[in-house]
Parts: structure tokens; sequence; C-alpha cells
């Protein structure tokens, strides 16, 4: 099928795709972009554009140019109980925001940059069978001027998600991932294969699911739990900035590292302290 070629003026236009593949230029003005059901490349232009989704399918690439952009997704008519956005890639947009009328996840295949966009209303990440890139390190609910946690899902590959500084859950899926949480009181779900999870700053849940996982803990502050340590299989990794370790019975069937005299520490749930010794600690 053609791609079929839209192009705005240097006024304010409405612009509306077709059913096939689009490529849609605004140019000038504070354009409107509906691209449509297939998978469509838009530009924004200069002024301050918004990038329209209704529910339709498709992988959408968006550039917003020059001035304050925005993606709205509204009035969704969708038979299922939440809407996936294919995204393609993100170039200069500022904002994300839906009406809440469902559950909004962001779909992507490869790497999802959400650094700095300002988001209201949308629920989580999802990623696809491939390697995925996901990274939302400063997320926030325009609607209420509250912050608010996503949920991240890598599914199969080898993915890296990186949350924010807010309550997140990231669930790696099947590979080999690397998960880190950044900052807020976090849950991470390493599921199949090898895994790297990292909490970072805030009271984070760690499990690793199966295989020969690594824990990592490199900044101080908080208390970090990790639900399914197991010795001789999975490690825990310590950064530069800690030190000076000293391990305590905990609850009678568990462990409680202390680093730095209380800068941190890593509960190990179900794992005496007299199991845990030099050989399951690594130094970064």
């Amino acid at each position: 099928m053609d791609m079929a070629v839209i192009k705005g003026t240097s006024y304010s236009d409405n612009l509306l795709g077709t059913s096939g593949p689009d490529l849609i230029y605004g140019y000038e003005g504070d354009d409107i972009l509906l691209g449509g059901s297939g998978n469509d490349s838009m530009y924004g232009g200069a002024g301050d554009d918004t990038f329209l989704f209704n529910g339709s399918a498709g992988k959408d690439y968006f550039d917003g140019g020059d001035g304050v952009d925005t993606i709205g997704i509204a009035n969704v008519s969708h038979i299922f109980d939440s809407v996936e956005v294919g995204i393609g890639s993100l170039t200069s947009v500022e904002a994300i925001v839906s009406d809440g009328s469902k559950p909004v996840y962001l779909k992507t295949e490869g790497a999802l940059d959400l650094t700095g966009i300002q988001m209201a209303n949308i629920n989580g990440f999802r990623g696809s069978v491939g390697n995925d890139y996901m990274t939302a390190e400063v997320v926030y609910n325009t609607s209420s001027g509250a912050t608010t946690g996503m949920t991240m899902w890598g599914y199969a590959g080898n993915d890296e998600m990186k949350g924010s500084v807010l309550n997140d859950i990231i669930d790696g899926g099947e590979g080999d991932d690397t998960l880190i949480g950044y900052a807020g009181a976090d849950t991470l779900l390493g599921g199949d294969g090898a895994d790297v999870l990292a909490g970072g700053v805030g009271n984070d849940t760690l499990t690793g699911g199966s295989g020969a996982d690594w824990f990592w803990f490199e900044t101080s502050g908080g208390v970090d739990t990790i639900t399914d340590y197991v010795d001789g299989a999975d490690k825990l990794i310590v950064g530069s900035s800690l030190s000076n370790i000293n391990l305590y019975n905990y609850q009678s069937t568990s462990t409680l590292i202390e680093f730095n005299g209380g800068a941190a520490y890593a509960i190990l749930q179900g794992v005496a302290s007299s199991s845990i010794d030099g050989t399951d600690f690594l130094w970064a």
C-alpha cells in the first residue's frame, strides 16, 4: 500500500490521515494531527501541536518539532478493557495525555525514552518479544498535579527498564533483563532468565524469579527486600559507595544486611544469616 503524504500550511491545520500508512507534516501553526489506523509518521513542525489517538491500530512515529507538543488520547471506542498505543519513536514531544476513559499503556518495540515528558492518566508501558529499552525517570500526572508510578512489562527478550522517582512496578518477563527502580518504593520482578535488579533509593521489593540473578546495591537510603534469594545461585552486587557489611538474624528465618552502619539495608527473606558468607557478594 502506498503511503499517503498530507501537508499542512503556515496556519493552524487539522490534518487527518487515512486507513493506511501516512506521512503527515504540520509545518507552522498549532496543528492537530490524527494518523488513522496505519503505521504513520507525523511531524508537527513549528508551533504547539497535538497528535491525536482514538484507539486505532498501528505503530506511529511522532516528531513534535519546535514548540510544546502533546500526544492526546481521547474518545476511545474499544472493546477491550485497556488500550495500547503503539509508539515507534518519540522526538520533541513534551506531554502524553489521556482523557482517562480507559487504562492506557504505551507499547514499544525497541527503545522508548520518556525522561522529562509530562503525563496524565497513562498507566504504564509494554515491550515486545524483542530486546526493549524503556526509561521513565520523571513522570508527572499533569491532571492532578500529583505524581504517579508506572507499570512496565518487558515480555520476552533481554530488556533494560528504568523506572521513575515514583512507586513503579517493573516486570522483566522472559530473558536476561536489567531492571532499575531509580527512586520510590518499587517492585521489581525479574521473571525467567539471569536478571540484574537494582532498586535504587527507597524501600523496594525485589523478586529475581527463575535463573541465577544479581541483586545490585549501589546507593544509600532505604530497605530493600529480596523475596527469593537462592544461596549458591544468586549474587549480591555491592557498589563502591557501600562497604562495612554486617549480617543479622531477622525474624528468625531471614537475614538483615546492614551497609555502612545503617546507610542502607537489605532483607533476604527465608534465608538464614548463617548461610550467607563472602561467596554471596561481588564488588562493583
